[in-house]
């Protein structure tokens, strides 16, 4: 947590945060730091101590929510502009000191009439609230697990978060009697309630990595005869269905740490089917559209390394991603076994990899520079360290959750 919200003039719609200074740097294939025209918006917590949770920030109406902290009403849901004025507390939801421990950032996301968050409160314990941005729109929207045993559970897991689809808000939830499972929520209690029990009685399913696409969204479930598969969901109990049982069986063939990535009209992941070892797969949405694209590494070996960080990029129609174990090669695919190949260049452990227009920067390190920005256009020329920020083996770009970035008109701030 840090104190204080700056605001930058030449990007009146970035927000940085900052304990005393704020680097910011502007990143086009070349990188330089701005600075001339910052100014704090607001000391939300005028004391020595932390006043702004970075953990999570949601943007509604061009109003930027986020957890504020002060000695007065602990932390609570603030609300911003970039103006002084327009700085102030939402609502008391954990009243008195108490924090309410509000996450946008796993579990939140915007309709077209407000936005979802997670909020703590003494009698309801961790659950689902909806905002319209005003004090009296801001409300519990269903004690999923009635008393103080939260509703929301998992709620440090990246991948176990809320995704908005149409208005509606999907997400993983614990009745208490049915374990964790595929919920749904159009901001009102009668409107909130559990999809489907997947895996029947008391037993999670604990879908993950739930990935809009078209007018369903797919995920990753567990049920008792199929272990974890790929599954898809149109919101309806009848509409929630396997889509594939990739490895028959109950052992699955997806692994915590798999994600998923949509790359012209396509969506990517890793998965195991018990032959090629765990290798790039793809899927439109059907059975017959999901099918292995590559046994990039022979026999059982892993051919796609994603580790559970977001090891890929879009360039165009192609995907891109980091290659077999060991190899540090960027790799590019269309999709088809053919299209699919190593650029050749070796990178050392690429992570956090992020599209900008036609270029995909990500953090990696060498023992002469450290941890520092790279960028590549799936090339081996275009494949290069843009600067070195820290000189030396020194860490310029922390890579991981501290590294926090946004890209503005094909431009990337971080």
């Amino acid at each position: 947590m840090v104190n204080l919200i700056r605001r930058f003039a030449p990007l009146p719609i970035v927000i940085c945060i900052a304990v005393a200074t704020c680097t910011v740097w502007n990143v086009n294939s070349v990188a330089h730091a701005i600075g001339t025209g910052a100014e704090i918006v607001l000391d939300t917590n005028p004391t020595p101590d932390s006043g702004f949770n970075t953990t999570s920030f949601q943007m509604y109406n061009g109003i930027g929510y986020f957890p504020g902290s002060n000695s007065i009403y602990g932390q609570e849901l603030w609300r911003t502009d970039g103006t002084e004025a327009g700085t102030y507390m939402v609502k008391d939801i954990y009243t008195g000191t108490g924090n309410s421990n509000i996450n946008m950032g796993n579990f939140g996301g915007a309709t077209s009439v407000g936005f979802f968050f997670m909020a703590t409160t003494a009698a309801e314990g961790i659950e689902l609230w909806f905002s319209d941005g005003t004090a009296s729109g801001t409300a519990l929207v269903k004690d999923i697990n009635p008393g103080t045993t939260s509703g929301l559970t998992n709620i440090a897991c990246t991948s176990c978060g809320l995704v908005v689809l149409n208005d509606i808000a999907y997400f993983q939830a614990n009745d208490g009697t049915n374990g964790t499972e595929l919920w749904r929520s159009d901001g009102t209690s009668v409107g909130t309630y559990m999809v489907k029990n997947i895996n029947a009685g008391s037993l999670s399913s604990s879908p993950i990595y739930m990935t809009p696409f078209g007018n369903s969204f797919l995920f990753f479930a567990t049920d008792a005869t199929n272990g974890t598969e790929l599954w898809s969901s149109d919101g309806t109990t009848n509409g929630t269905t396997l889509l594939k049982d990739i490895k028959p069986g109950v052992s699955g063939s997806i692994s915590s740490s798999t994600n998923m990535a949509i790359s012209g009209g396509v969506v990517y992941f890793a998965a195991d089917n018990g032959t090629t070892g765990r290798e790039l797969w793809r899927t439109d949405g059907t059975d017959a559209g999901t099918y292995l694209v590559k046994d990039i590494a022979t026999s059982t070996a892993t051919g796609y390394n994603n580790n559970g960080t977001l090891y890929w990029g879009c360039l165009g129609t192609k995907y891109l991603f980091h290659g077999p174990n060991g190899a540090g090669k960027i790799w590019t695919t269309d999709g088809t076994s053919a299209g699919t190949a190593g650029a050749g260049t070796s990178v050392p452990n690429p992570l956090d990899i992020t599209d900008a227009g036609t270029q995909t920067f990500f953090v990696a390190s060498t023992t002469a520079t450290g941890n520092e920005l790279w960028r590549t256009d799936g090339t081996d020329a275009g494949t290069y360290m843009v600067k070195d920020i820290n000189p030396g083996s020194g860490e310029g770009v922390p890579a991981g959750a501290t590294y926090s970035k946004i890209v503005v008109n094909g431009i990337l701030y971080f």
